[in-house]
């Protein structure tokens, strides 16, 4: 295999080890990893202001997500009920953002650690 073939195959692991939503016209915003020692993770984020709906994602392992709390740059915050298990590799629903025109600065998102049975993943937000 030559040198573009190597570099279309590394390409490609690379689209699809991505989620879904990475390939779909979502931007990832920013993620933070998480354990079952807590039961919440802190992401700081880094977003367009014209971005209105955001989706969690999560890689490594299964996880029931809980909560997330959305603070914008302008300290403004949305509370998100997400009550979900996610999968390995995929995203939850996408929601709608209640603040127009103002960036995502950070996120608070709380799960269930007993549904990590000891593992860790990889918390991840995107938006559009």
């Amino acid at each position: 295999m030559g040198f573009r073939g190597a570099a279309a195959a590394a390409a490609f692991v690379a689209m699809t080890a991505a989620p879904a939503a990475a390939q779909s016209g979502w931007t990832g915003v920013g993620w933070a990893p998480a354990s079952g020692d807590s039961g919440r993770v802190a992401i700081n984020a880094h977003s367009d202001p014209r971005f209105r709906e955001l989706m969690i994602c999560v890689e490594g392992h299964a996880v029931r997500i809980n909560d997330a709390d959305i603070r914008f740059a302008d300290d403004r915050r949305q509370s998100i009920r997400l009550r979900a298990r996610i999968a390995d590799g995929a995203c939850s629903r996408m929601y709608t953002l209640n603040s127009r025109g103002k960036a995502i600065a950070a996120a608070d998102v709380t799960y269930d650690t007993t549904s990590l049975a000891g593992g860790t993943v990889r918390v991840q937000l995107f938006a559009r």
